[in-house]
């Protein structure tokens, strides 16, 4: 009957179950549907009919999608390719379908169909298929047809336009196995990835034949539902927004880390810094000191000096006058000796007068020159102090600039236009021109820095490419030497696959007995030829088949001839027994009827004699005829040389491939180099013409250096003006000076001479008046008395003028001493003051306060030099442990920058942005917080009170979480899936218990602990055991840290993964325990291992293995979608089972409520323990290269021929007994 013409079935059950499915143009079938009865399908024929072809393309493939061999083959074989189920190495090229249809009906009764299908397209020469899925409402020969009507099949755009609205067309496996999933399962990924896994280990062949305790717990234990998504999801984001917490507060941590590791370094150099300037000041405060108390020494000296000068120059003025009184005395007497007339007198007052008032006028005047002359002097020498601080200034400015240029490597242009030009006495033009030179200097090097750069960039490029092709062709190298080594393998194997598959091919034919084979040298060449280069038929496979059809003829014929005469003998027979039968059952017999008896009973017993050799020749004819197919079919498989062949010719094209590849790679890897050394020559000549090589790796650095030469030069040119300047004051002043001094000695002169005038006109006019008045003796006597005394007075005045001499010298050299101390203390005075305002500007960057907190108090720019003196004291006083040498100075100055470098990039996460700048040679580390500029001390407190209220806000959190959550949510939903999956354990127990073997063999199943599960997980599930309200405090916590430590734990091992799975992991329940099998034998139960299974019968074992893998999928299918399909499959079921344990079988099959489709070479499933189920019996003939299919179905009480065939049926129990009622002849149902 062909599949287009039967009638479609329709659903009766709510949830989905397969109601048909179908292949076209696959394997052997044009076209081809199988029924299932209630969701059940069994297809059972000799082996080679091809069962498992048709489970292969059925299921799981329709629910997975995946085409290669170790899922879509029962065996898992490798060496069966998908394309060969279309091509059957006869089709040049060749497109199918295999599909399978669900239905289910609602409870208004309505009718609902969704169709699942594949379609393939394979291309002889091609490897692989192209293939494409579709999922429809539509029904397979009803509302869409896969043939057209001219006999063509639907490709891929077809189908599309063909389906439309009513479904969707995948390209890709995996979007289509969504759709399915969610059409059909409703699972999770994970648990629908699982679901697939355990239908492909159902569907092993022989899938008793041996125990994995590990694979059939894992199997039973994803059986069990998950932990709810939604419960996952819900603490998932809690525990994310907590995260983002803890990411925050690590943050946090980590930048306040480095803030302290950078503190550490940079107190360091705090301390240092301050020692180093605090030694500073109180060196120079002591200099200042000393030169101070030389300085008042020399005034004390210089005071006496002056004291005893001034006396000294009163005593000669006061003889000087005396001498000039007497010789005016002595002059007037003379004059005055009664030879002068009395206006002489007269005379003598008036001009004595005259001469008063001139000195009193010359007395202003040198009063008025000496106040100016103070006046200049002053201004002389703040001028000379203001010029000595310019020079200093100055001189400061251009060291600086000049190991600026040292650095920076204008040196040599420094020393020519800024070195060898005299800074303090150049003109404007001069410094005009050398500022114009420099400045051009320091751009040409900036130039020369870009080029180096520009060319330094491009060899780092040329390098990195360099060393990325030579890593690609190294590793090429190393793809080649491993593809290389597996040809020498690969060789070796088909060399071993060639032994095997002769050395099997000799044990084959020393084996055969019925199977002649030409063993002539055509097929010794043909096997020779083969086994070099397998691309034909297997000679043995040929010759069999061709021999195995020779003979089948022959059998064929002999059998013919053998049945005519049987048929003829049993007609006989049976025409010998009723007539014999009817004279027996006659009530009276005459002598000839009991003769004619005898003589039947003589020809029944010749017919039978005559029969039964030629029923004994059928059976041997058939007993031969199944060794010579047994002997056909077993000839030794060319698999294995076929694929090392394959397998071989396809490294050998691999190392041809790599090999081009290699070639490719080394040109490749040459032109790199040539670019490379291109470019490095050019970098290296271009780097030695600009003559600055030593920068080459560290432009960075040059160009830090050229910023601070420029910025050294912007202090020194107004250090320049601002000296000259001082200088040209200086000048001014000092002329002014002079013609000062000049002007108050012409004025002293003036006053000396006028005042000499005045009082020798004074004296005159006295002595005129007493020479009037005396006698002449008297005044002889007075003569000669005035002349002794004025001898005397000339000796005391010559001895005065000695010692005010020698004074006045002394005066002179303690002033030039008192001068040269002043210079010195002026010096001194500007160094600490220097030093002063150098710590001033230390404090004023608070570094003070880091390296000595609680010294430095108030605005530090305000200290006076005596507080600034006084801090110095207190820093020096307690830092004799720090080392302000140079080389520990110049360490902190490396390592302080790099340190900084790495809290820049630690702050930066935290939104704060760093920022460092020299102020007096310091470098000084700041940052910008909130818009506020932060020392990184006042840094460090923001965050530690940043971590100290994120760890109390984190812990908070994290008990309200605890609490919340993990002790409520989510123990109480595990709580019920413990409950769940013990009460699920206890119903399968139940089932299968109750099932026991007639060897009195029952299973069980033990759900416990994981032996490797941590006490916390163990104390964990049993207080999850308990109801919450039976809690203590102690308890509740106790199970939330449990549940805590296990989060973490498996956070630590899942690095990748993100908190859904990082939870839905730790709080699996079902991987903290572990399932295992319990046999009951002899009145004990023991535990089901390797061990102990293999000591149990065949099939013992083999119920120890099948029952608990329908436990299994019933566990799987009971979490699923209420709806879903509850399929399992079996290939080869029941192997080694008795026929007794098969009904139970069925009958746990039935009542964990599964549909199936299995295959077997004996099995019918007639039981009166299930319900219904579909057979389909496969046969094939030799040269008929189709697949005969007749279709029963069993309703629970007989089993019944479909689909068109003879009525037939049969009353029989089940298949309890063990007997097979029915045998196939020629697609025909005869009793036996």
């Amino acid at each position: 009957m062909e599949a287009h013409t039967r009638s479609l079935p329709f659903p009766s059950r709510q949830r989905w179950q397969p109601l048909r499915s179908g292949l076209i143009n696959l394997y052997r079938y044009d076209r081809e549907e199988f029924h299932y009865e209630e969701g059940r399908l069994l297809l059972r024929g000799n082996n080679g009919t091809g069962k498992s072809r048709v489970l292969a393309l059925q299921l799981p493939f329709l629910l997975d999608g995946e085409v290669n061999a170790q899922r879509l083959e029962p065996d898992a074989d490798p060496s069966k390719r998908i394309e060969w189920n279309l091509l059957m190495d006869r089709y040049p090229e060749r497109t199918g379908y295999t599909w399978i249809e669900f239905g289910r009906r609602d409870e208004r009764g309505q009718d609902h169909y969704l169709t699942l299908g594949c379609g393939l397209s394979a291309v002889e020469g091609q490897t692989g298929v192209r293939q494409w899925f579709f999922i429809t409402i539509q029904r397979i020969g009803k509302q869409l047809e896969l043939v057209s009507h001219a006999g063509q099949v639907l490709g891929k755009d077809r189908l599309r336009e063909k389906i439309g609205s009513a479904g969707q067309v995948f390209e890709a496996a995996g979007p289509y196995r969504r759709a399915v999933n969610e059409a059909l399962f409703h699972l999770d990924e994970y648990r629908y990835a699982s679901l697939i896994n355990l239908l492909i280990q159902l569907r092993r062949p022989q899938l008793t034949r041996r125990l994995d305790e590990h694979e059939l717990s894992r199997a039973l234990s994803e059986a069990l539902p998950p932990v709810s998504a939604a419960v996952v999801a819900s603490l998932a984001e809690v525990f994310r927004t907590l995260e983002s917490d803890r990411t925050q507060l690590e943050s946090s941590k980590a930048a306040l880390a480095a803030v302290e590791h950078f503190l550490t370094e940079y107190r360091g150099y705090a301390e240092v810094a301050a020692k180093r300037r605090a030694e500073q000041v109180l060196r120079t405060q002591y200099e200042y000191e000393a030169a101070l108390k030389e300085i008042l020494t020399a005034e004390a000296d210089c005071d006496r000096s002056l004291t005893e000068l001034a006396r000294l120059k009163a005593d000669l003025e006061r003889l000087s006058a005396e001498e000039h009184a007497l010789q005016a005395e002595i002059t007037a007497f003379h004059e005055s000796s009664q030879l002068r007339e009395a206006h002489t007198l007269e005379q003598a007052h008036r001009a004595a007068a005259d001469k008063r008032r001139d000195a009193d006028s010359a007395a202003a005047d040198l009063a008025d020159a000496s106040r100016l002359r103070k006046s200049c002097a002053e201004e002389h020498q703040r001028m000379r102090a203001n010029l000595e601080h310019r020079q200093l200034r100055l001189a400061a400015a251009m060291d600086a600039a000049g190991e600026a240029a040292l650095s920076a490597g204008l040196e040599r242009l420094h020393r020519e236009w800024l070195g060898a030009c005299d800074a303090e006495a150049a003109g404007e033009g001069t410094l005009k021109q050398a500022r114009e030179r420099i400045e051009g200097g320091i751009q040409t090097q900036i130039e020369k820095m870009e080029c180096v750069r520009s060319l330094s960039e491009r060899f780092t490029v040329a390098r990195t490419q360099f060393q990325r092709a030579s890593d690609e062709r190294d590793r090429l190298s190393g793809l080649l030497d491993d593809a290389r080594e597996c040809v020498t393998r690969a060789h070796g194997e088909h060399r071993s696959a060639v032994t095997s598959f002769l050395e099997a091919a000799s044990r084959w034919t020393a084996d055969l007995t019925e199977l002649p084979l030409p063993f002539d040298q055509t097929f010794i060449d043909s096997v020779k030829e083969f086994c070099d280069k397998p691309h034909g038929p297997n000679p043995f496979a040929t010759a069999s088949w061709k021999a195995l059809e020779e003979l089948t003829g022959n059998f064929a014929e002999r059998r013919a001839y053998l049945k005519q005469l049987e048929t003829t003998q049993t007609e006989k027979l049976i025409r010998l027994e009723t007539e014999h039968e009817g004279l027996v059952s006659a009530e009276s017999l005459d002598e000839w009827g009991r003769g004619r008896i005898l003589e039947l009973q003589a020809a029944i017993a010749e017919t039978q004699s005559q029969l039964d050799p030629v029923i004994d020749s059928i059976e041997e004819l058939k007993r031969r005829e199944g060794i010579l197919r047994s002997e056909a079919h077993t000839s030794p498989a060319d698999d294995g040389v076929r694929a090392a062949y394959d397998y071989s010719v396809a490294v050998a094209r691999h190392v041809e491939s790599l090999r081009s590849r290699m070639n490719e790679a080394e040109e490749y890897v040459r032109q790199k180099r040539l670019q490379l050394d291109q470019v490095t020559e050019m970098r290296d000549r271009t780097v030695e013409d600009l003559g600055i090589g030593r920068w080459i790796d560290d432009l960075d650095s040059l160009k830090d250096r050229l910023t601070r030469y420029r910025f050294a030069l912007s202090s020194v040119w107004p250090a320049v003006e601002s000296f000259q300047e001082a200088q040209s004051a200086g000048e001014r002043a000092w002329t002014h000076l002079e013609l000062a001094a000049a002007r108050e000695e012409r004025q002293k002169e003036t006053l000396n001479e006028l005042e000499r005038r005045a009082i020798a006109a004074e004296l005159a006019r006295d002595a005129a008046g007493r020479a009037i008045d005396a006698g002449s003796g008297e005044v002889l006597q007075r003569i000669a008395q005035a002349r002794l005394r004025l001898d005397q007075l000339r000796i005391e005045k010559e001895e005065a003028r000695r010692r005010y001499h020698d004074v006045e010298v002394r005066v002179t050299r303690v002033d030039e001493r008192l001068r040269n101390r002043t210079e010195i203390l002026s010096r001194q005075t500007d160094r600490r003051d220097t030093a002063a305002s150098s710590l001033r500007t230390f404090a004023s960057t608070g570094l003070l306060e880091l390296a000595a907190p609680g010294i430095a108090r108030g605005e530090p720019l305000t200290w006076s030099t005596t507080r600034t003196v006084e801090v110095a004291f207190e820093l020096v006083s307690p830092s004799d442990s720090i080392d302000a040498g140079d080389p520990g100075w110049e360490h902190y100055q490396k390592s302080v920058p790099s340190e900084f470098n790495r809290l820049t990039q630690a702050l930066s996460a935290q939104g704060c942005r760093s920022s460092a700048t020299f102020s007096d040679d310091l470098f000084v580390a700041n940052a910008m917080f909130a818009g506020r500029e932060c020392a990184v001390d006042e840094i460090k407190q923001i965050l530690f009170d940043d971590v100290t209220t994120r760890q109390m806000l984190l812990d908070a959190r994290e008990r309200e979480i605890l609490e919340n959550h993990l002790i409520g949510n989510v123990s109480r939903h595990l709580r019920e899936l413990l409950y769940a999956a013990e009460e699920q354990v206890r119903q399968m127990n139940a089932e299968i218990e109750s099932r026991p073997m007639s060897t009195g063999m029952k299973l069980r199943f033990v759900w416990r602990l994981e032996q490797d599960a941590t006490s916390g997980v163990a104390e964990a599930v049993r207080r999850l055991m308990q109801m919450d309200d039976e809690w203590s405090p102690a308890e509740r916590q106790m199970l939330g840290r449990s549940l805590q430590q296990q989060i973490h734990a498996v956070c630590s091992n899942m690095k990748d993964a993100g908190w859904q799975e990082f939870l839905a992991e730790a709080l699996d329940y079902r991987k903290w325990h572990s399932f295992g099998v319990e046999r009951y034998q002899d009145g004990v139960w023991k535990r089901l291992t390797r061990r102990t299974h293999g000591t149990g019968s065949g099939g013992e074992k083999a119920v120890a293995l099948t029952l608990p893998h329908f436990a299994a999928a019933a566990a799987f299918y009971r979490t699923a979608h209420p709806l879903a399909p509850r399929l399992i499959l079996l290939d080869e079921a029941f192997a080694g089972i008795d026929a007794d344990m098969r009904a139970k079988c069925m009958d746990l099959i039935h009542t964990f409520d599964l549909d199936f489709i299995m295959t077997s070479e004996y099995e019918w499933g007639c039981y009166q323990t299930l319900p219904a189920i579909a057979i389909y019996q496969f046969s094939t003939r030799p040269g008929i290269d189709a697949v005969g299919l007749t279709r029963w179905v069993w309703n629970g009480r007989q089993r019944s021929l479909r689909d068109g065939a003879a009525a037939k049926s049969d009353e029989m129990p089940d298949e309890t007994s063990g007997r097979s009622d029915w045998v196939v002849v020629e697609s025909k149902i005869l009793p036996k």
